[in-house]
């Protein structure tokens, strides 16, 4: 296995943004082999074969998804993924099944399938991590992805950085909750909770406003979305 960056793509859904992105990882990583199309190539077992010898000198597969990258051809049933010549198939399965670091790039205002929309042998594509390209932001966006290819930063780990912080804010909102809460039963009562729960129920009271606070927290993080990229392709 070799160090380079293979760009995979479908030409009907995101040529333009591939070239773009080819073109800046060559500049910005001079010294790194980035794989895009292979051309001249006739087509058939010929391309089939370049097209392994370029992933087998990759370490890192992006995987360009545009709003198109699901489309189906004209009067076929389903969408072009499942195809079993389908180049961006075949792509992703060969990543995939070689342990490559396959990293969606998701174009402006695309959405990663779900695993319902997409074959067996590229399902675990589905769960990455991705990265987001825009138009409109492209330079800033590209300093992050070089970021990412260059081992700086992991898509996974960020995302476990951007979940942190609202479940420690959680566990702490639930100590102050719980905390006013025996304030103000005190007031009310004139007597500490722990004389109707008895010690051991007062202290439990303690971590279920952990957890509580901290699970809400958990549930919020999770819903804010990850942002962090021939008629056979």
């Amino acid at each position: 296995m070799g160090d380079g960056i293979f760009i995979s793509y479908r030409r009907a859904d995101a040529a333009a943004m591939a070239g773009r992105i080819h073109d800046r990882l060559r500049a910005r990583l001079p010294g790194r082999d980035v794989f895009v199309d292979v051309a001249g190539i006739v087509p058939g077992k010929d391309f089939e074969q370049r097209l392994q010898e370029a992933l087998s000198q990759s370490r890192i597969v992006l995987v360009i998804v545009g709003e198109r990258w699901l489309e189906k051809r004209a009067g076929a049933l389903r969408t072009r993924i499942w195809d079993a010549d389908d180049f961006v198939r075949y792509e992703i399965a060969w990543a995939l099944g070689h342990d490559l670091t396959v990293i969606p790039i998701l174009v402006d205002d695309a959405k990663m399938p779900g695993r319902d929309e997409v074959p067996a042998d590229v399902a675990p594509f589905v769960s990455r991590h991705a990265a987001e390209v825009r138009n409109s932001r492209f330079d800033d966006d590209l300093d992050h992805l070089l970021r990412v290819i260059e081992g700086r930063t992991d898509p996974q780990r960020q995302a476990g950085r951007r979940r942190f912080w609202p479940v420690a804010g959680g566990a702490l909102t639930g100590l102050v909750v719980l905390l006013l809460a025996l304030i103000a039963h005190r007031e009310i009562t004139g007597e500490p909770i722990a004389s109707q729960l008895g010690l051991a129920g007062a202290i439990a009271l303690v971590p279920i406003a952990l957890f509580g606070g901290a699970f809400a927290g958990w549930r919020w993080a999770s819903r804010r979305p990850v942002a962090d990229v021939g008629e056979r392709r």
